[in-house]
């Protein structure tokens, strides 16, 4: 059915946001190396790749309408907006008081209307105006989504082919949509059987951590040279195999359905937009490394946790009241990752 909850994919975006934190936590303190130099792409590449599966999952099997049009673009709105425009103002406030930047943040008064009108982000908040970009898009993928299912997925994987051959020099959304778009595919795809699905799962999890760029040359996994780590193909293969087996995957479930891992999942989008600062803050204080870390996930964590009960959810609950009909869902049409 579609917009049936699958627990699973809620603890995946929390590895994500995870993969993130210790990605950075590695660049500032050069404590395990492996974990820093780009790793925390791979979480960004799974973080879209869910997105797309989600939207596809929650919507594309409802009529596109202005009623559904409207409630769709108003639950973006009430899981995006509330957060992001809080750190964009505070980051932008602190750098015109102090004639700094928040760590992580580049918010200023030459690209203050570009982040909040969603054209482009700066530092870690570049992922947002993309996300939000790929929601409007997404608009389009719906309409299309009523063509017989063979011509839809063709199309699709043809637009994702011809992206992943791209030049470099293309507009980040551009650079970004086949991870999108594969999660929509991927949607469209049974997911293989439970015998199948569990060692896939576990295959593509090991190769996930396998894949960061600084682990690859010791297992001898380098990437083709001419190719940067968006167009890797085994990135791709490692993110899709993850989001198409957690699915039906008992292996997933246990893992990644269980409420601590799910717990992360939800406040997930907190810890990867409010970590920076934290750790800016105990590095430029003189913390010792291994203290950085250790207080930097612990208290990352505690004030995501903070954050998506008295700003993200408050915040939501808002836009929702004023923007959407009083209609109390029925419990069966539970929005995947609190739609």
């Amino acid at each position: 059915m579609s917009g049936a909850r699958i627990a699973a994919l809620d603890g995946l975006r929390g590895m994500a946001a995870l993969t993130v934190l210790l990605s950075h936590l590695s660049n500032l303190t050069q404590l395990v190396q492996p974990l820093g130099n780009g790793a925390g792409q791979l979480g960004v590449m799974l973080f879209f790749a869910l997105s797309g599966f989600l939207m596809a999952h929650n919507h594309a099997g409802e009529p596109l309408d202005w009623q559904h049009a409207g409630r769709y673009a108003t639950r973006r709105a009430a899981r995006i907006l509330p957060l992001y425009v809080l750190v964009i103002v505070v980051a932008f406030v602190f750098g015109l008081v102090t004639e700094n930047q928040l760590y992580g943040y580049n918010v200023t008064t030459g690209n203050l209307l570009s982040h909040l009108m969603f054209i482009r982000g700066d530092g870690i908040i570049w992922t947002v105006p993309v996300e939000i970009q790929f929601y409007v898009l997404f608009l389009i993928i719906w309409a299309l989504s009523h063509m017989p299912i063979a011509i839809y997925t063709l199309t699709i994987a043809a637009v994702i082919l011809s992206l992943s051959v791209s030049a470099d020099a293309l507009p980040t959304l551009v650079r970004c949509l086949p991870y999108f778009l594969f999660g929509v595919t991927i949607r469209l795809i049974n997911p293989p059987s439970e015998k199948f699905s569990g060692p896939l799962f576990m295959g593509a999890l090991a190769l996930y951590w396998l894949s960061l760029p600084q682990m690859r040359p010791l297992f001898g996994l380098e990437p083709p040279a001419l190719l940067d780590t968006w167009r890797d193909p085994m990135c791709m293969i490692v993110v899709c195999t993850l989001v198409w087996c957690a699915q039906s995957s008992s292996a997933a479930e246990r893992l990644f359905g269980n409420s601590v891992t799910r717990w992360l999942g939800d406040i997930s989008f907190s810890l990867y937009l409010l970590h920076s600062p934290l750790i800016g803050f105990l590095a430029w204080a003189g913390t010792p490394s291994w203290a950085v870390w250790l207080l930097g996930i612990s208290g990352a964590v505690w004030i995501a946790a903070m954050s998506h009960v008295f700003i993200e959810r408050p915040g939501g609950r808002l836009i929702r009241t004023v923007l959407l009909p009083q209609k109390k869902d029925h419990p069966e049409q539970r929005r995947q990752g609190r739609d």
